[in-house]
């Protein structure tokens, strides 16, 4: 490599060792089964690191199916990472002939997502909302319940009621969409007791085969 390309290489490394570190998960949010870093938030701490940071986005694209498609490029100490995404809605979806508000939503996404591209809350897109502090697992599914102020989880009762491992993927494939909408730490705890439940269906066939 070039001098200038080695300059720039240890330029992105300098920018992600210090982003990486930091800790957005207070500014998330849950929303569809996924978590959301707040874009100005997550632009605040770029700001305290890096105050000379900027960004630009091209004109929006529209492809031949009515949708479009929003680029995003962000430069840091002379250094520019980039990120495009779909117009999408809260299912992401791709939208056809989104409006102006649609366009300037997922404009702000693509910047969230540039910053995550140099470190700031990469975790975050990797599926992990706290980085260093775990998640709170409730220990049952009793306080799920509590938790949520509902007298039933939907589906949760027929787990138990499963005879055969064909049963509960059934189960999970009707439910698994409403559990994810009781947020994720009930989603963990039901697909815990699934689990427990499907081990348990196949440690009888286990002892079953053995005894014949």
């Amino acid at each position: 490599m070039s001098s200038k390309d080695d300059k720039e290489a240890e330029i992105f490394r300098e920018i992600w060792t210090s982003l990486s570190q930091e800790d957005v998960s207070k500014y998330t949010r849950d929303r569809g089964g996924l978590t959301y870093l707040s874009w100005a938030s997550a632009w605040g701490v770029l700001m305290k690191k890096y105050p000379g940071a900027t960004y630009e986005f091209d004109p929006t694209e529209f492809l031949p199916d009515g949708s479009a498609m929003v680029n995003c490029r962000l430069t840091i100490k002379g250094v520019t990472r980039e990120m495009w995404l779909p117009v999408m809605d809260y299912k992401h979806k791709a939208i056809t002939k989104p409006n102006s508000r649609d366009v300037s939503d997922q404009r702000m996404r693509a910047l969230t997502k540039a910053m995550a591209m140099f470190g700031l809350g990469h975790y975050i897109f990797d599926g992990e909302d706290l980085p260093r502090v775990p998640l709170p697992i409730l220990e049952d599914i009793n306080n799920v319940k509590q938790e949520l102020g509902a007298s039933e989880v939907k589906g949760f009762a027929l787990i138990d009621k499963a005879k055969t491992v064909d049963e509960l993927r059934e189960i999970h494939a009707k439910n698994e969409k409403s559990w994810k909408e009781f947020g994720e730490a009930a989603f963990k705890e039901v697909m815990k007791e699934l689990t427990k439940k499907r081990k348990e269906i196949e440690g009888k066939d286990d002892g079953t085969k053995n005894s014949e």
